[in-house]
């Protein structure tokens, strides 16, 4: 007789951000050069020159002298893209803390010494990362500053706000100002050269947030790039079970007919099923008969498990799919795909489908260890936050306020800590959890903890459905990406990846 067999496929699953440690702060050592000469006065001049030289250096005279990238208007000098990389590197020494030994850092020495998983070494890597970064930021200083585009009041009392901040930072860490911003930028990176940082950031994503507020979409053009594109929005569910006949190695052509004969009407007595209870009875009835022991009802979960496909993607290429999306399908729709002894039956539980379920709109204002000792002072400082938000009028206004002069999210904090239209699986975890919740209501305020740090959250409401908000952000990445060919190709940049390689790592 026909022997059953099941075959299990991945279904759709949100990804699991990787829990994040406090971060650990990199040691920098300072290297004693030995010159060996034969004449003690000479070797006193040298080394009284040596000192000099040092000094110097460690002010980052020298750094804010050396040009690394520079388009008309605007530069970013040795101290900017130094702070820009150890910006980068304590990111993700801060996000990967916990697998640092496996991905190959070791934190204790240089980082032109070892060799990344990524290729070349990991000065290689994050000083690729940064001059990437220095790029974007003078590409939409020069596209601002052509379109009129100013810093105003409000930016820089949001400046102000950073570097107070950081020098509570340094503080709290019981360290002057200038040593506080050596062992977290680079020796030579003083308050000036951060300003100037966040100045040239705020101007660009100044200019960036314009983009987002030009760009619109209509219902009717969603709807379109859907239809045009249905592999990105549609899904269906079904049940499956595949049919395999027994081999005879010595089968005549008469046996082998025979057996194909009788495994097909197999599965035609399966897809004759009229709903997925009995489908589900047929198949456990089969697996009970080819079993050699008797099955536990363990077993039998994951038989069921096995032969259920959800948010199975949109396709053309197999017969398979050709039915299962073709528009006339109904849920119950049953059909016996196969040959020459094996078929496998497929019953549709759900016929094509668009993700309808409403996105959320949240903003939060995000406190890590990179500015909090321990997550109680992080905690701490978020009532506070949520005090000074009502005594400010509790309104989202006066959330969005707090966020650009204390969220550490780069990604949303010029927006005052917006995301819009989240989608499930988008941020996961506890944020996603808070944001999905079914008591949430807009106005709705809270803290949690995340890999990130601390949240303060803030409920704006709900988005658009899930398969609008992936078209939305899909037609503005493409516009984006425009935008960006068109700035590339008309501002001259110059990078000097010498004076970049010199940079102390």
């Amino acid at each position: 007789m026909g022997k059953g067999t099941r075959k299990r496929q991945a279904s759709l699953e949100a990804q699991q951000k990787q829990e994040q440690e406090r971060q650990k702060q990199r040691k920098k050592h300072k290297r004693n050069v030995i010159i060996g000469v034969c004449c003690a006065a000479a070797a006193v001049i040298i080394a009284g020159a040596s000192v000099g030289l040092a000094i110097v250096r460690d002010t980052g005279y020298f750094l804010r002298r050396s040009v690394c990238l520079e388009t008309p208007n605007f530069q970013v000098d040795g101290a900017m893209f130094s702070y820009f990389f150890y910006s980068k590197y304590n990111d993700y020494v801060n996000y990967y803390a916990d697998s640092l030994t496996d991905l190959g850092l070791d934190t204790s020495l240089s980082l032109k010494e070892q060799e990344s998983t990524y290729g070349g070494t990991w000065f290689d890597y994050f000083r690729l990362e940064t001059q990437e970064l220095a790029q974007d930021l003078l590409l939409f200083a020069e596209s601002a500053k052509s379109t009129g585009l100013e810093l105003d009041e409000e930016d820089y009392s949001y400046i102000d706000a950073a570097l107070e901040s950081t020098r509570q930072a340094a503080d709290a860490a019981g360290m002057e100002l200038d040593a506080f911003l050596d062992s977290q930028y680079g020796v030579g990176v003083r308050e000036d050269d951060v300003r100037r940082c966040l100045e040239l950031t705020t101007l660009a994503e100044k200019r960036y947030e314009v983009f987002v507020q030009d760009f619109s979409v209509t219902d009717e053009e969603l709807e379109a790039y859907c239809a045009a594109h249905p592999e990105d929005f549609y899904y269906c569910d079904y049940l499956f079970y595949t049919f395999t006949a027994d081999t005879l190695a010595d089968a005549t052509s008469e046996e082998a007919a025979a057996l194909d004969q009788e495994t097909r009407a197999l599965a035609e007595a399966l897809a004759a099923c009229d709903s997925e209870e009995a489908f589900e009875a047929a198949v456990l009835e089969q697996e009970r008969a080819l079993a050699e022991e008797e099955l536990t009802e363990e077993d039998e979960e994951s038989i069921l498990e096995d032969i259920r496909i959800t948010y199975h993607k949109y396709g053309t290429e197999n017969e398979e799919d050709q039915w299962a999306f073709d528009a006339a399908r109904q849920a119950g729709d049953t059909a016996v795909f196969g040959s020459d002894g094996e078929y496998t039956v497929y019953y549709l539980l759900q016929p094509q489908y668009r993700q309808e379920y409403i996105t959320k709109n949240v903003r939060h204002i995000l406190l890590t260890s990179n500015t909090y000792e321990t997550e109680e002072d992080a905690e701490a400082k978020a009532e506070e936050l949520l005090a000074q938000w009502l005594e400010d009028g509790g309104t989202a206004e006066a959330f969005a306020a707090l966020a650009r002069q204390y969220s550490e999210d780069t990604g949303s904090v010029t927006d005052g800590g917006l995301y819009a239209n989240v989608l499930r699986g988008e941020m996961g975890g506890e944020f996603e959890n808070w944001c999905y919740s079914d008591e949430r209501a807009p106005g709705d305020t809270g803290t949690l903890s995340s890999s990130y740090g601390v949240h303060v959250m803030y409920f704006e409401g709900d988005g658009l459905p899930a398969w609008a908000a992936q078209a939305y952000n899909t037609l503005r990445s493409d516009a984006y990406d425009t935008l960006y060919e068109e700035l590339t190709d008309t501002t001259p940049m110059t990078t000097n990846v010498d004076r970049i390689s010199r940079l102390r790592a």
